[in-house]
């Protein structure tokens, strides 16, 4: 039995503090947004297809279509999210010549130097920068023209995280101690 990772949520400074960090490559912050503001499960980005001209994208995670925008008028401390695509310098499938497995072992290896350093309290995986857009989103933390108003709205968060029925989102809920 491996021991069992004790449950963290970055916060908003932390997430902040991650994508401004210039020792993070530019590419693997693109990644981190997209799972911190939109929910996306790092299984997703592999096959993420982003349209710039509507400043949205879409993927597929565990069979199903998840599919969101990512917006200018978003912004990261005085970044908006959508500026973070620009390394990718218009490509429409960023991620594809990455594996899931990559991903995590890039976002584990950058989290541990980061937390070493002092600069985060702890090292956040992928599913934790899930796990945050999770508690923002059920708190209302990034209300939005583009998400409305979520706050407290367990079955708008299903559909956010793409959940098949309301009690795996009830059971996330309950997992993060907010219901």
């Amino acid at each position: 039995l491996q021991p069992v990772k004790e449950l963290c949520v970055p916060s908003k400074e932390e997430i902040s503090t991650i994508l401004a960090s210039k020792d993070v490559p530019r590419e693997l912050r693109a990644a981190i947004a997209i799972m911190a503001y939109r929910g996306v499960r790092v299984g997703g980005l592999p096959s993420m297809n982003i349209d710039y001209t509507n400043q949205s994208f879409n993927t597929t995670s565990k069979g199903k279509l998840h599919n969101g925008f990512l917006t200018d008028s978003e912004t990261v401390g005085n970044t908006p999210v959508l500026k973070f695509f620009n390394v990718f310098e218009g490509k429409k499938k960023p991620f594809n010549s990455l594996t899931s497995p990559q991903i995590k072992m890039q976002v584990k290896y950058w989290m541990d130097k980061l937390h070493q350093k002092g600069v985060i309290s702890s090292c956040y995986s992928c599913h934790d920068f899930r796990h945050h857009f999770a508690v923002a989103q059920y708190r209302g933390d990034y209300a939005d023209a583009n998400r409305g108003g979520n706050k407290g709205d367990i079955y708008k968060l299903q559909k956010m995280l793409n959940h098949s029925s309301i009690s795996i989102t009830e059971t996330y809920l309950k997992t993060l101690n907010l219901i």
